[in-house]
């Protein structure tokens, strides 16, 4: 297995994109993954970009190591390459990769999860993956962009809980309202009440007047000799 540094070159304009590649053959036609790279290659065509080998290693740590040296952020910043990601961890998965569509079946959950048990790794790939990480070589901007969330988050807690106060404030002066308006029982007063001028019964002006007065049964009887 050959291990190398390649740099892939967009002759119409003179972008580049450096990258690490494994392959048993160093004159394969692999130009890279990255997802700028391949936009511009379903644009302009194969045909129109060369790729060269720059170093090759024993060992896909080593040539990590060396992209790690390469591919920094001034070279991510330049406007002359294809590269979104930081060198030395094998390009972004996010940024470079679709997520996956199909589920896995548990033969393949299997198969997968014996591959890895009892898997090693050495000290100089370790040391690779924990540099790669930019909350480890910037622990002060990972400390603000933490510190922002935080503040970010109590600014919403506290706005949600300030609007339900406020709207449970405005329920309550709005049922207040309207029931001093339409009863009186709320206040804490008795309804008065009335008495049938036909029957004699009494009871609240509400439900009497429904069933009493005009509308009393013993207003309309009549006696039959």
């Amino acid at each position: 297995m050959h291990y190398f540094i390649y740099k892939t070159t967009n002759t119409t304009n003179g972008k580049i994109y450096v990258g690490v590649h494994q392959s048993k053959k160093l004159e394969d036609d692999y130009l890279g993954s990255g997802k700028y790279l391949q936009q511009a290659i379903k644009k302009h065509g194969r045909g129109l970009f060369i790729r060269v080998i720059l170093e090759t290693f024993e060992s896909p740590e080593a040539a990590y190591l060396k992209e790690e040296e390469i591919v920094n952020a001034e070279f991510v910043a330049r406007t002359d390459t294809y590269n979104m990601a930081l060198g030395g961890s094998g390009g972004s998965i996010v940024l470079n990769r679709k997520p996956f569509t199909k589920k896995h079946t548990q033969e393949s959950k299997d198969k997968m999860s014996a591959s890895l048990q009892g898997r090693t790794y050495s000290e100089e790939y370790v040391e690779i993956q924990r540099k790669s990480s930019w909350a480890r070589r910037q622990p002060e901007v990972q400390r603000e962009h933490a510190r922002r969330a935080g503040i970010k988050s109590q600014q919403s807690r506290n706005a949600s809980t300030e609007a339900k106060q406020q709207m449970s404030q405005r329920v309550s002066n709005s049922l207040r309202e309207y029931f001093a308006k339409h009863t009186s029982a709320v206040l804490g007063s008795k309804r008065p009440k009335v008495a049938c001028p036909h029957c004699g019964k009494d009871g609240a002006m509400n439900t009497m007047s429904r069933w009493h007065f005009d509308n009393c049964k013993n207003k309309t009887m009549v006696l039959v000799v």
